[in-house]
C-alpha cells in the first residue's frame, strides 16, 4: 500500500514538473512562436524574426501574435551578441496547409 501511494505520488510530481516547464515555454519568444503558426488564408501570416539574433533569419506565424512577438524580442532581445551586418532577410509569408510558412526573397 505504501510503495503504490509514492508511485502515485511520484506520478503527480512528474506531471506537474512536465506542466510547469510547458507553460514557462509557451511564455518565451520561441514558445509564442511554436504555438501560433496556424492560419486560414496567407492573410493571417507575417514575418517576423525567428530568434534574439536577426542574423539567424525569419519565420512566418499568425498575425494576431506580431506584437506581442515584437514586444517580447525587445524585451528580451535587445542586448543579444550577434553581428547584425549584412544579415536581414525577409520573407514571403503565405498560409499552406492551415500554416504559416515563409519562403526566402531573392
Amino acid at each position: 500500500m505504501k510503495q503504490i501511494v509514492c508511485l502515485l505520488f511520484l506520478g503527480f510530481c512528474v506531471v506537474l514538473v512536465g506542466c510547469s516547464s510547458a507553460n514557462k515555454k509557451s511564455n518565451t519568444y520561441q514558445g509564442i512562436i511554436e504555438a501560433n503558426l496556424d492560419c486560414q488564408t496567407d492573410a493571417d501570416c507575417v514575418a517576423v524574426n525567428r530568434t534574439c539574433c536577426r542574423c539567424d533569419g525569419k519565420i512566418a506565424v499568425n498575425r494576431r501574435v506580431a506584437t506581442q512577438l515584437r514586444a517580447k524580442w525587445v524585451a528580451q532581445c535587445t542586448s543579444a551578441p550577434c553581428l547584425q551586418e549584412l544579415c536581414y532577410t525577409d520573407l514571403d509569408v503565405s498560409c499552406q496547409n492551415n500554416r504559416c510558412v515563409g519562403k526566402l526573397i531573392k
